[in-house]
């Protein structure tokens, strides 16, 4: 038995003049759902808006096909002026988002595998993600790893993401690393 890995497209890739984003912004990219823990990462956002003075917004990218009702929970929980749904993008949008964010933010529990988690490496934006075998195995642990899905777990790891340099930049490079190791080639 052979594990076979996907692998980011070309497209994704670290753009030589990109310029972060003014205010700051964490990404998310999936589907709008539950499956995907987006009602906990809104949480730990509201959390990050709640305790912090960061500027920080919080950018959304995928379709919505259960009908989330973003706006309702967003204004629950008083950041609705804080949240960017984009919706669907394209890969060339999409990669001049992952070139501009600070941190790319991932709180799936199911997912063995996650493409937008290596394109965001591909890109090398830094990884928020969850300390599961798949999530470890796809980033070989250059990523923020967090314990358990646990709105004060991510909430505490996006304010370290915002306030160190540092790490974000040690994240970054591994990220790129890790992201050589998979390919389009290699999978067929």
């Amino acid at each position: 038995t052979r594990v076979t890995f996907l692998a980011p497209a070309s497209v994704f890739r670290r753009l030589p003049n990109a310029v972060q984003g003014d205010p700051p912004f964490f990404l998310f990219v999936g589907k709008i759902s539950g499956r995907r823990s987006l009602p906990h990462l809104l949480e730990a956002f509201a959390l990050f808006k709640a305790k912090t003075t960061h500027p920080h917004r919080l950018y959304l990218v995928g379709l919505n096909p259960h009908n989330l009702e973003l706006g309702k929970i967003t204004e629950g929980l008083r950041i609705a002026p804080h949240i960017h749904y984009c919706g669907y993008v394209s890969d060339e949008e999409l990669n001049g988002l992952y070139n501009s964010a600070q941190g790319f933010v991932m709180p799936a529990v199911y997912e063995s595998s996650s493409l937008p988690v290596m394109e965001a490496q591909a890109a090398g934006l830094p990884v928020i993600c969850l300390n599961t075998s798949g999530m470890r195995e796809i980033t070989d642990g250059a990523a923020l790893l967090v314990e358990r899905l646990d709105p004060t777990l991510l909430f505490e790891a996006m304010v370290r993401m915002a306030e160190d340099a540092g790490l974000r930049e040690r994240l970054s490079m591994a990220g790129l690393a890790s992201a050589t190791r998979f390919s389009w080639e290699r999978c067929s």
